[in-house]
């Protein structure tokens, strides 16, 4: 992750989410390491910077914050990223 290697900044960001391998829940740090992946093209890395967002995990929750993650996501053809969007437009959010 600290190389600079997508991949494993993603799964740095999923440990610290789940709390695995003696490391502690830190949604923080899984914030930081999410949006670093995010920025080198890991869709799924987007998709949960924003539901993080969404559900304010580790950052202020912000809706606006989230749609954005959530489009990034879904324009690299994320699946889950793109029915959030879909249920977001049908309530009038986004």
């Amino acid at each position: 992750a600290f190389a600079g290697v997508p991949e494993a900044q993603h799964d740095l960001a999923a440990i610290y989410t789940a709390g695995h391998g003696g490391v502690d829940q830190d949604y923080k740090r899984a914030a930081f390491w999410f949006e670093q992946a995010a920025d080198r093209g890991v869709a799924n890395g987007a998709y949960n910077l924003g539901v993080l967002h969404h559900q304010g995990m580790g950052v202020k929750a912000d809706i606006k914050q989230a749609i954005d993650w959530y489009l990034r996501a879904a324009a690299l053809g994320h699946p889950e990223a793109q029915y959030n969007l879909g249920i977001a437009y049908i309530e009038g959010i986004g």
